[in-house]
């Protein structure tokens, strides 16, 4: 297998502004014909194959078939002419193996061979390098000497090299059946692994002639025609008895010669069974190609150029610099030479020309004053989002993190106001918080949301919660207005009703806040999208960061109708009714990464102008962004609504970056995306446990946060269902990591307060997980019992008991396996001693007598005593061991003793390492 090559930016395609330009071909049907027909014309040749009978009186029968790719043989053959040689060798057919002839009616000797009837343009030839041993029912590499020359003449292999047919002459001096090697691909490696490189002859320098370069991943070096040999040839040419080299030719291109005088006639050709060469020209792809080569190029160093050292050096001393002069121009030199000392003179002229642009930052909400530090924010922002965060080099992304905050911090409430409003746009929390790969680049840019949210919070909670005075239940785009055209964000502070931000004198009356809230909710069936599971914990910290803000925002989170489709995410519905009409919300109001290089409004209207206004006339609900007159800049024009793949995030967010084809996402064929699949990867005793691949605490702590106590989880017909799918989800999810732990408890514990028949529902959650599972489904569901232990209400004793007895009577079904009562053993020991009176009651429940649960101390006892038969079931845990399993019952059995006797043991058994229940809370 080849390995991928790295590219330069991870986690995305587009850098900058500047996309990478397609190949755009025609669309009619003839184009489209010639399309299909190109490799057919450049690579196609035929194969004829030909039974003779001896009876001359019979008719020969022929067979052609076409062929791009011709397959030799290399084991055995010492050279490329030699496996042409065997291709066309003939063979007699006689006795049982004699040919059926139709037209004699019976079998009759005949002489069967293959060659090539026309030869194409460009000859390609793959080296069956490949096989697979029977013997050892593997797959191997042949790594055979195999030689092939510079110079290939086909003539011997073509039909009119064959002297039985009456026509002995050969091949006409010309040259027609010449070909020259241009190309050669080189694997090296074994069968299963391994490296591709390639060796391509370029004509690029008339003067100097042809020059062979060496292409392998990005690096390209220029390659002397006489080491092919000891490069590509394979086996050792030195010495035949060494051992083989592993990277040989794998793929050989040979290119044809013209003809050494004039071009024959097409009847001489056609007579010769030889196609005509073609020329690219001819075939109108010369242009297209160039074109192409050209953009890939300029495209190429672009990205090379923007993801420089040099240029991440400029970056940081311009923001910098910047983010120090405040500083500087608050300073009172005494005089000229101080201020000489402190900043350098280079530094004094930079001074001098910002104070005299600029006014001082002591008061950032004056109007004149707000230009220059937004610009430098815009600039920063654009400059860790779009390229820091897709370098390989990522090692200053803390300290440009940190510098960015301090930036929006000293900037005033404009660019704090504009990074906000950034937030807000669908493509940049798409991007950033479910696209990205990157762990490291999603934590920190989370850090700066996070602040970022906490500074306008101080400034609109007041605001916010006159929003959710006036705003109806349910509508969280209440006041802000629509366009079919978004504007992107500019200083709506300050701007008129035709201003930056688009959206005049309401762009203050609704809080920006209330945009985030909606955009991150309004992303939800994005976030259900399998390919974004692996990323979408951020994204969902981001949503709980939001209702952590304060009451303000918890309560108009929850007076928006937030609550039903966090529910139907937490149940992987897709098709629900709240979920599907959060999408059409997502395709009414969705707004791109505005960091992308958008025009302004005013470059957009003047676009809109030179393209015949298409992008502004677009009414339909499945409008696509339509690519500006000024794409060439990378700039684009956006309808609303958009369609459905644009806003789950199916297709490429650019119109420069390429027309849209159809979807480009969705899950795999036969893969289970369940959050319960990815949760649990329990692997077999002995076999290293795997981390989970989501985790879902984020979510359950918004729950918790936005579910008072004893909340229904909805208000519609379907409330009863929707709280009984979303228990027992949380009995099966809630406890699956650590980290989930303490939200999931607190959201159980949020649901179950004061109503004992739901808590009577989880603990027959709890039953059913203890018959199905015995590893870390299981001990998920036992963690939501140490839940129900802790809460403290009106019913602790009822539901406490209920809780032992149910899980005793399930466990006692299942004490053969070692793994399920282990955990069960482990979680009873641990409840007792939470709640000291449990052991107690539970006794009272059974009439005074503990006998109904002495099985338990005997099951024990079983196990010390008789551990040789016991420990069959596997082992559970980090130490598979019998010792450690002895011990573990030796120790736990004295405390199990006092339980079944109404005894609260004295202190807790020994925990595994991996269980971080402890710090559960208390209760609602």
């Amino acid at each position: 297998g080849a390995d991928e090559a790295e590219g330069e930016g991870e986690g995305a395609a587009t850098a900058t502004a500047a996309s990478k330009p397609t190949l755009v071909v025609p669309t009619s049907a003839a184009a489209e014909e010639e399309k299909r027909g190109l490799l057919r014309r450049l690579f196609g040749g035929t194969l004829t194959t030909e039974i003779a009978p001896k009876d001359e009186e019979l008719k020969p029968s022929v067979r052609h078939e076409d062929f791009l790719v011709l397959s030799l043989q290399v084991k055995g053959k010492a050279s490329v002419q030699a496996s042409l040689a065997a291709i066309v060798e003939g063979e007699m057919l006689e006795g049982d193996n004699a040919y059926f002839s139709e037209e004699a009616g019976c079998k009759v000797d005949a002489q069967k061979r293959t060659f090539v009837g026309m030869l194409p343009q460009t000859l390609v030839l793959a080296l069956k390098r490949f096989e697979f041993d029977y013997d050892t029912m593997q797959k191997v590499k042949v790594n055979d000497l195999c030689e092939f020359p510079m110079k290939l003449n086909m003539a011997p292999y073509t039909r009119q090299a064959s002297a039985e047919h009456g026509d002995s002459q050969e091949m006409p001096a010309d040259g027609s059946s010449d070909y020259a090697l241009c190309g050669v691909v080189l694997h090296s490696g074994t069968a299963d692994s391994g490296h591709y490189s390639s060796l391509v002859k370029v004509a690029d320098d008339p003067e100097r002639g042809a020059q062979w370069y060496e292409f392998n991943d990005t690096v390209v070096t220029p390659f002397t025609e006489d080491d092919i040999p000891q490069e590509a040839f394979g086996g050792h040419p030195d010495d035949p008895n060494a051992f083989a080299r592993s990277r040989n030719a794998y793929i050989l291109f040979y290119e044809r010669l013209p003809p050494s005088s004039s071009a024959p006639s097409p009847s001489a050709s056609s007579s010769q069974g030889i196609a005509r060469p073609t020329s690219l020209s001819a075939l109108a792809a010369d242009s297209l190609i160039m074109q192409s080569v050209r953009s890939t190029n300029r495209h190429h160093w672009h990205v090379q150029a923007v993801f420089s050292p040099e240029y991440a050096d400029f970056a940081w001393a311009l923001t910098s610099n910047f983010a120090a002069s405040p500083q500087l121009w608050a300073r009172q030199a005494a005089n000229q030479k101080q201020l000489l000392e402190i900043v350098g003179q280079m530094k004094e002229l930079q001074v001098s020309h910002l104070r005299r642009d600029s006014p001082t930052l002591d008061k950032p909400e004056q109007p004149a004053n707000w230009r220059l530090p937004l610009q430098v924010c815009r600039f920063a922002t654009a400059f860790v989002c779009t390229t820091l965060a897709r370098s390989r080099e990522r090692q200053a992304l803390p300290e440009w993190c940190n510098l960015l905050c301090r930036l929006l911090q000293h900037g005033g409430l404009v660019c704090r106001r504009w990074f906000a409003e950034v937030l807000a746009s669908h493509g940049f929390l798409r991007e950033i918080f479910l696209e990205c790969p990157l762990q490291d680049v999603r934590a920190q840019l989370l850090a700066v949301a996070s602040k970022a949210l906490r500074w306008m919070y101080e400034v609109e909670a007041p605001a916010l919660e006159a929003l959710r005075q006036d705003a109806p239940a349910g509508e969280p785009r209440f006041g802000q207005p629509w366009a079919e055209q978004p504007s992107p964000p500019g200083c709506p502070a300050f701007g008129s009703s035709s201003g930056d931000g688009g959206e005049g004198s309401s762009t203050v009356r609704v809080p920006v806040l209330a945009k985030v809230w909606a955009t991150l909710i309004e992303l939800l069936p994005a976030a259900l999208e399998p390919e974004v599971h692996p990323q979408f914990l951020h994204f969902l910290a981001l949503i709980q960061e939001f209702v952590s803000l304060g009451p303000a925002a918890a309560a108009w989170a929850r007076h928006s109708g937030a609550v039903q489709p966090l529910v139907h995410f937490a149940l992987q519905e897709l098709e629900g009714r709240a979920m599907l009409a959060t999408l059409e919300r997502t395709r009414k109001w969705y707004e791109p990464n505005w960091l992308r290089a958008a025009p302004a409004p005013a470059e957009a209207a003047e676009a809109d102008a030179a393209s015949g206004g298409e992008a502004g006339g677009s009414s339909s609900s499945t409008s696509r962004p339509l690519a500006s007159a000024s794409s060439g800049t990378g700039s684009s024009t956006w309808a609303r609504p958009v369609s459905k793949e644009l806003a789950m995030g199916l297709v490429p967010s650019s119109a420069a970056e390429g027309a849209v084809t159809g979807a480009l996402g969705g899950a795999a064929v036969g893969v289970d995306s369940s959050f319960e699949r990815q949760l649990y990867n329990d692997s077999p005793a002995g076999a290293a446990a795997q981390e989970p691949a989501i985790d879902l605490g984020p979510l359950w702590g918004v729950l918790a946060v936005l579910l008072p106590c004893g909340d229904q989880a909805g208000g519609d017909s379907d409330t009863g269902l929707a709280r009984e799918a979303l228990l027992r989800r949380l009995v099966r999810l809630g406890g699956a990591t650590p980290a989930s732990c303490k939200p999931a408890a607190s959201l159980l514990q949020s649901m179950c307060f004061g109503d004992l028949s739901r808590s009577q529902a989880v603990v027959c959650r709890i039953c059913e997980r203890v018959e199905e599972s015995d590893g870390r489904a299981l001990r998920s569901a036992l963690r939501s019992g140490t839940a129900l232990v802790a809460l403290s209400d009106g019913f602790v004793r009822e539901r406490t008991v209920f809780l032992l007895k149910g899980v005793l009577h399930v466990a006692r079904n299942n004490r053969r396996y070692f793994r399920t009562m282990h955990l069960i053993v482990h979680y009873l020991v641990k409840w007792c001693r939470r709640r000291q009176e449990l052991a107690g009651w539970l006794l009272a429940d059974g009439g005074g007598s503990g006998g109904n649960y002495r099985w338990v101390e005997a099951w024990l006892k079983e196990c010390i005593n008789n551990g040789g038969d016991a420990w069959a079931g596997g082992s559970y845990g980090t130490d598979p061991g019998r010792d450690a399993r002895w011990a573990w019952c030796s120790e736990v059995l004295p405390h199990v003793r006092r339980i079944v006797r109404g005894e609260a043991p004295a202190r807790e058994a020994n925990a595994l390492p991996t269980d971080s229940d402890a710090d559960l809370p208390g209760g609602p």
